[in-house]
């Protein structure tokens, strides 16, 4: 998009033109260093389409996982250009914003194969957020949560038989003999 846009719009004051062709002359004569940038930039992803999409927040875990490892190669770009001498490489590397604080957010929070899709569940990491981790427990252990609710119910009632029971009709339900009736509570 880039190239693009500047093949579009050619630079036109004299003074950018010479910057330009300092900093392009400085990469061309230092191989090593414009391969090593080469290399790096490999795994840059189009963080512009990335962007799109958390902005519009369609963005999977998948897509945020791919968001930091692009950001993971900010460093290192900008450690091999601070040893440039022309003044447009200087002011690319000192504008370069490392962005740790998203990296470091992406990373505690999305393991580091999350699922395609959103609804699959299983893309915050664990110990991330305790809300989160108990609500985990809670669908991995769903069995044993359910009999607890109905041990608890039993025994704020009174209602010995009272049983916590599922449809795909009506979902959970509970379930009591019309011999306990008048123990069932209004809240019911």
């Amino acid at each position: 998009r880039l190239l693009r846009s500047q093949i579009e719009h050619p630079l036109t004051n004299v003074r950018q033109i010479v910057s330009r062709q300092r900093s392009i002359g400085e990469l061309l004569s230092n191989f090593m260093l414009r391969e090593e940038i080469r290399e790096e930039l490999t795994s840059v992803l189009d963080l512009e389409r990335l962007m799109t999409k958390i902005t519009y927040g369609t963005a999977s875990a998948r897509e945020l996982r791919a968001i930091a490892q692009t950001i993971a190669v900010l460093p290192r770009v900008k450690e091999m250009l601070s040893g440039t001498e022309s003044e447009e490489l200087e002011a690319i590397w000192k504008d370069i914003d490392e962005l740790t604080d998203v990296h470091d957010i992406i990373s505690r929070a999305i393991v580091d194969t999350p699922p395609f899709q959103v609804r699959e569940g299983g893309m915050i990491r664990e110990g991330y957020d305790s809300r989160v981790d108990e609500l985990r427990s809670i669908m991995d252990n769903a069995g044993a949560y359910i009999n607890g609710i109905q041990e608890r119910e039993r025994e704020e009632t009174g209602i010995k038989n009272l049983k916590i029971a599922n449809n795909k009709v009506f979902g959970y339900y509970i379930e009591v003999t019309k011999s306990y009736l008048e123990l069932v509570p209004d809240t019911y």
